[in-house]
């Protein structure tokens, strides 16, 4: 299927989350790089890119959607294993869905039960975004505390 925004093909559907960890959310969840699964070149509609960005003295994951480049924060503390991270992620995006006023079932288009796959962040269009989306937040924090 060919996304219409991106003109680039992707699969709606896949059996797990896939979290492109940058090699800082990589460091933050102690992984190995013999640990990661290898780079898939299709797009799926449960591809999420990880980064850790500090904002107020404070580390937060941030995530963007590979698609849509629909971005959220988790705060790190607490949230940097593994398992933890899934289940924070799933958590914050059901909440962040809410906040924009789609029904708690949109979500389940983006993420799923589990398992999750981490494998390494690839796309720079992707990561770009993740990068501007950090600096406007650091402007709103240091504007409004």
């Amino acid at each position: 299927m060919i996304c219409p925004l991106l003109g680039r093909a992707f699969v709606q559907t896949d059996d797990n989350v896939n979290f492109r960890c940058t090699i800082k959310a990589q460091r933050r969840l102690k992984l190995m790089p013999s640990a990661l699964a290898p780079v898939s070149p299709d797009v799926f509609a449960t591809d999420w890119h990880c980064n850790v960005v500090t904002l107020g003295k404070r580390p937060f994951f941030l995530f963007a959607h590979s698609l849509s480049l629909y971005a959220f924060y988790v705060p790190v503390a607490g949230n940097s294993n593994p398992e933890a991270f899934g289940w924070a992620f799933r958590q914050h995006l059901a909440q962040a869905l809410a906040r924009e006023g789609l029904p708690a079932t949109a979500g389940w288009k983006l993420m799923d039960e589990g398992p999750d796959t981490l494998c390494k962040a690839t796309d720079r269009r992707v990561i770009g975004t993740m990068v501007d989306h950090a600096h406007m937040s650091h402007f709103a924090v240091e504007d409004f505390g």
